[in-house]
Order: structure tokens, then sequence, then C-alpha cells
């Protein structure tokens, strides 16, 4: 391990088992179609169709078409499906990441290289059959005018950096989402369709807000909703382009993606107040009616930039904000807890009346400034070469756990054992796509 790295400057900011991870664009042909003035299918913008299948123009997602609802597939004698799934907080690239994954790139071919960031947490997303981010800033399509704060812009190879990591989808609404206008939001998700990361909460056009987003994973399809408390410094040229949570636009979106074939609704939010441990009033409430009215089956939070606490209602996580995955924050510019994250592994079984029962296991995680890199911090603190900042991660360690309550079991990365099936796909699979 290099401990000789150079450490970062403080900036200020605010706010794949899916193996193969399809987004299941769905087919309602009475619903849809009234909604969104098609035909008869629902195919994504300059798609083409092979085999079945619609693919993206670049090849970068197959899309998988499901026709009605879950509750008409046929019920067989068979063990409780479950599902597990790992959310983590904000990625948030400041000036100085942007910066650093420059120097990664070097003497190579790309111009900007995130993977070493994420190689020490990359075989936590393998285990799970499904990994959810967090995408807090817009990214660019061809690295002009990159920028931190205050308006983000990060350079494509971040979509590639999330790929690699791990991430089958990333969640994008949030109070940056506007930061470069509606050709950012734009940008951004052409990026992700490119490298293979599935989105929500942003939308590019009309007809792609009407689409559900439901993801595979293993035998259990998870519709996926995001909504924001602002869409950032610049309004939305149109209340498509993403949800808020002052309307109930996200909760349709909700039910219609359970009506399409969800089996489990995650509903992420960008949401509270930014460097408060405690959630809002206003968190507690949206996040315990949501979860009681049976709209969402996980509810992952974000933007205070410091973990809060998770707790459950009638069996179901609402876990109220997972800190910063990655960001150049830190107590010098605004909280002790801003280097803190936490990867949350939600597991879901099937309770036998319909609904799902979770448990949370909750990874710590730190980001070591003088590189950016994501540190599990369990398996950091076992480490020798670590020892020169025991006392950092056991703090950071400590109010992580404290945080997040008692409901839930603390691990590392050298747990997931724990989630692993002989399913799981092979590594070599998360090769970088040579661009």
């Amino acid at each position: 391990m290099d401990v000789s790295r150079s450490s970062g400057e403080v900036e200020r900011g605010g706010s794949n088992y899916v193996v193969r991870i399809a987004v299941v664009i769905v087919l309602i042909a009475l619903v849809t179609t009234a909604a969104v003035g098609w035909g008869s299918e629902i195919r994504p913008k300059n798609d083409a169709v092979v085999g079945g299948e619609f693919l993206h123009p670049e090849g970068a997602i197959p899309v998988t078409i499901v026709v009605g609802s879950g509750q008409d597939r046929e019920e067989e004698d068979r063990e409780p499906r479950r599902v597990t799934i790992a959310g983590t907080g904000d990625v948030l690239i400041h000036g100085g990441i942007i910066r650093r994954a420059a120097h990664n790139a070097a003497g190579g071919h790309r111009e900007y290289d995130f993977r070493p960031m994420f190689s020490e947490v990359r075989p936590i997303f393998d285990a799970v059959d499904l990994s959810i981010c967090h995408l807090e800033v817009p990214i660019s399509s061809d690295n002009t005018g990159l920028a931190g704060f205050p308006l983000f812009n990060a350079p494509r190879e971040l979509a590639d950096g999330l790929a690699w990591a791990g991430f089958d989808a990333c969640s994008t609404a949030s109070n940056h989402i506007m930061d470069q206008k509606m050709e950012g939001v734009i940008s951004t998700h052409d990026q992700l369709d490119r490298a293979g990361v599935a989105h929500a909460g942003g939308n590019r056009t009309a007809e792609e807000a009407e689409m559900p987003r439901i993801y595979e994973a293993g035998d259990v399809l998870v519709g996926h909703v995001s909504a924001t408390f602002s869409p950032g410094q610049f309004a939305r040229p149109h209340p498509w382009v993403t949800d808020l949570l002052s309307d109930d636009r996200f909760e349709e979106r909700a039910r219609v993606a359970r009506e399409a074939g969800a089996d489990i609704v995650v509903v992420s939010l960008h949401w509270g107040y930014e460097y408060h441990v405690d959630p809002t009033p206003h968190q507690q409430e949206l996040g315990r009616r949501l979860l009681e009215e049976g709209i969402a089956d996980l509810i992952l939070g974000h933007h205070a930039h410091v973990v809060q606490p998770i707790t459950f209602v009638e069996g179901r996580a609402l876990v109220y904000g997972l800190g910063n995955f990655i960001s150049n924050q830190s107590a010098a510019c605004c909280a002790p807890g801003a280097q803190d994250g936490m990867i949350a592994v939600i597991e879901m079984v099937e309770d036998g009346e319909g609904g799902w029962e979770s448990e949370v296991f909750v990874i710590p995680t730190w980001v070591d400034r003088r590189d950016y890199t994501v540190v599990d911090v369990g398996r950091a603190l076992r480490d020798p070469e670590w020892s020169r900042w025991r006392t950092q991660l056991e703090v950071s360690h400590r109010r992580t756990v404290e945080t997040v309550g008692d409901e839930v079991v603390i691990i590392d990365g050298d747990d997931m054992d724990r989630f692993q099936t002989d399913e799981k796909r092979d590594p070599s699979e998360l090769l970088l796509v040579e661009r």
C-alpha cells in the first residue's frame, strides 16, 4: 500500500447476482399507450430489435420486455424468494477527485480513471444481486467544462468507473441534476447507458419519464424510483425531467412499477438537511407513510453527506441517509462525519403473505482523501498497513455504528460469503470496456 499519497484539498459541496442487468421496459398496452402516445410497443429512443430484445444503439443495455403483472405469473410450490440489494451514498465528484482521476490515468489511453478509488469495495458488489449507487453530479459526454462545486460536471470515465465497480444502477434525482442544465441531464444518462449502468430519477424525454424502471435481480423484479427535494440552482425546463418530493408524481411511478410487474419497489430519496445526523420530521413522516402504504418496500436516503439512522416499518427498511460514498468533504469544511459512508446490504425474503421482510447489514466506509479510495473500514482496521490511521478509522467506524442503530448487523467485506451463491458472476465479466 502506498502511504505517501498527497492530501487532497478541502472542498465544500452540496449536495452486477445482477450479472447482466436489464432495464425492464414494460408493455402495458392500455395504460402506457395512453400515457405516452405510442403504439403497441414501448421502445427506448433510437433502439433496435435483436432476438426479441431491444438494444441500445451502442449495445450498452439489453432491455427485457415483460408483459403483465407479477401477480399474473404462475405460482409454484417453492422456497420463499430472496434478494440482496446494496445501496451506497452520494457520489460527489469534486475538483480534487477529478485531478486524482487524471493522475490515475497518466501514461494510459484514458483521460481519467476512477477505478482505483473503488478497488477496495468492488468485491462487495459482486456478492449481491443488485447494487445501486446515488449519482449526485452530471457527467460530461466530451470532458469539456469539467468542474466541481458548485456546478458539478464529472468526466465521462466516471460512468465506466461505476460500472467497473459493480454498480448495476444509479439513482440520479438530486439537487445537482440541473447543474449543467438540460444538456447535462442528457449527457449524464447517455454516459450511463454507454457504460451499461441503468438509472432512475432523470429523464431525457417525456416518453422516457413514463417508462417504469424495473431491474432483474435473480428471479426477483425490482422497481426503482428516485426523487429529490429540489433540482438545484436551475429550474427544470419540464416537470418530467426529474420528480420532486413536493408532488406525488414519484409515488405514482412507484405504483405503476408495481402494477407493471415489480415484486419489490426501491425508492431513492434526496432529502433532509446537509450535515444533520438526525432525520427531519419530514423525512420521518414521508418515509414511514411510503412504507406503511406499500408504496415502497425499501427506502434509500441521500443528501445529508453524513450517515443517518436506519429503522424498520412493518418489516421494511428505512435507510434515512447513506452518507458519502465518494467526495472530497471532510470535517474541515462540512461535518466530522463527512468522510463516512456505508454500504447497506439489504436482504429481503418473501414473508408468505405477499410481502417482504428485510434484514440490513451495514459495511462502514471512509474516504481516504490522499487518493480518494473508498475504504472498507472494518477490513482496514485488521490490516497492519493501516495502523498509522487506526485512530481515524476507529472514530469513523464507531460514529457510523452508533448512528445506524441496533436494528442492523455490522459487517465488512470479508463477511460477504454469506450472500454468495453458485450463480454469482465471474469477476472477469467486470472488465472495463475499452473505449
